[in-house]
């Protein structure tokens, strides 16, 4: 069972999980962007340095600009939230006060969870009562079900970038039909009119 658990877990890290350390500049936005998945719980935890006369907000938005998380002068917390689309989420980190060093730079640690991996923690066990056992068999059903929902997603994106890809080489090859004919009118045209100036200069009969 361990071993399914460590297997599971190893296929769906680069899905469900991921941590990312990087470089503030004061006064200025820094924002990332990531997947949520329909329906999906994102767990965030960051952790970001200090700077005399600075403070750094985090503002997480959906695409249509809806505001999922609103933190002021953070330093060390976590965030959740629910996405409610298969769709990006951007999240900006501002930083701004009364530094004017150029060299001055918060280092901001952020890890993300997201689906299965964000709820798995001591909670389930204890939400549901489990034994250890029973919640390593409860987390590899969902872990398995999780990863499942991924390939089902990415087969509905492949479908769909396929579906473009076709509608792309239809019009293309209209496109190029149409201008073939185009090219045939147009020499024609050209034809006919140089018969005729010709003609008119008696040069052919």
């Amino acid at each position: 069972m361990k071993g399914l658990i460590a297997i599971l877990g190893m296929l769906a890290i680069p899905a469900l999980s991921e941590a990312i350390m990087f470089h503030l500049p004061v006064n200025l936005v820094k924002c990332l962007k990531n997947e949520g998945g329909k329906n999906a719980l994102v767990v965030g935890e960051f952790n970001v340095s200090e700077v005399d006369g600075q403070q750094v907000d985090l503002l997480i938005t959906d695409p249509r600009r809806h505001v999922l998380v609103s933190l002021k002068k953070i330093s060390t917390g976590r965030f959740t939230f629910v996405m409610e689309t298969d769709e990006l989420f951007e999240m900006c980190f501002t930083s701004k006060g009364s530094v004017y060093n150029r060299d001055a730079a918060h280092s901001i640690e952020l890890s993300l969870k997201r689906g299965v991996e964000a709820r798995k923690d001591d909670e389930l066990a204890i939400a549901e009562k489990l034994k250890p056992l029973e919640t390593d068999i409860v987390y590899a059903e969902k872990l398995a079900e999780s990863i499942v929902e991924e390939f089902v997603t990415m087969k509905a994106r492949e479908q769909a970038l396929t579906d473009t890809n076709e509608s792309t080489l239809d019009r293309v090859l209209y496109l190029g039909i149409f201008n073939v004919l185009w090219l045939i009118m147009a020499v024609a045209t050209q034809l006919k009119y140089l018969h005729s100036y010709f003609k008119s200069k008696k040069l052919v009969e």
